[in-house]
């Protein structure tokens, strides 16, 4: 049986625990806070019932210090390991969002 390759939003709720284990905070109301993000949008986002949007994984990946990469497209390592590159990559995603919209 093939591996299961994990969505961005299951990428994002396990690197905001990480985050929150690495700094010792257990509470989401925490998280949100010094993630600089609305409470109740994490708190959906945490249980299951909102995804993400891009704005807010470009926020975790700058705040904790993910790759966009491991986050968005399920590749590489966990953490940013080239900040050019990472730098290159939320321009990109920032175009496709504008483009979107």
């Amino acid at each position: 049986m093939p591996k299961k390759v994990r969505t961005y939003q299951e990428n994002f709720i396990a690197g905001v625990k990480h985050w929150m284990a690495d700094n010792d905070i257990v509470h989401i109301k925490d998280a949100a806070r010094k993630l600089k993000i609305g409470y109740m949008a994490l708190y959906k986002i945490m249980h299951g019932v909102n995804g993400p949007s891009v704005s807010m994984c470009i926020l975790l990946c700058e705040k904790a210090g993910f790759s966009a990469n491991w986050l968005l497209l399920n590749k590489g390592e966990i953490s940013m390991n080239d900040q050019e590159n990472m730098t290159k990559l939320f321009a990109e995603i920032k175009d496709i969002k504008s483009k979107l919209k």
